[in-house]
């Protein structure tokens, strides 16, 4: 546990670390502190463990397990993105549109950002994405 915590605190000061040096002033961070994988151990474990399942799902698989047709489960995967893209687009168009935003120098607002949920769900929708890598390394592609 204390070995969990500990990664934990590194992790997320590493990415303070990175934060601080794209937004010195701390003016574009706070609206989002707290929501569910923003937090730095929380991005890099994820990104950890894709990596070793590439790494580690590549070699059992090259090690002789026969290739998996998850094709009803790709199907679904698709339908599910084009779904969630679609939506993200009709999205950013209507807030764009409620906004009064046009195609430069568009006005900020930092305390209360109307694109923050949209961003977030972009953000969220790559950790779906992680499953194409699945479905290469499972298939043996």
């Amino acid at each position: 546990m204390v070995y969990m915590d500990a990664k934990s605190l590194t992790l997320d000061s590493i990415a303070d670390s990175i934060l601080l040096w794209a937004d010195p002033k701390n003016e574009y961070r706070g609206y989002t502190e707290g929501w569910l994988f923003t937090n730095g151990s929380t991005a890099f474990s994820i990104a950890l463990v894709y990596l070793a399942f590439v790494f580690v799902g590549t070699a059992v698989m090259k090690a002789g397990i026969p290739a998996m047709d998850l094709y009803p489960l790709k199907f679904i995967y698709n339908i599910s993105q084009i779904m969630f893209c679609a939506y993200m687009t009709i999205e950013a168009f209507l807030l764009a549109y409620r906004n009064k935003y046009t195609l430069s120098c568009n006005v900020t607002n930092s305390q209360d950002p109307p694109f923050a949920n949209l961003v977030w769900m972009f953000y969220a929708s790559k950790i779906w994405d992680f499953w194409d890598t699945f479905f290469i390394v499972l298939g043996k592609k």
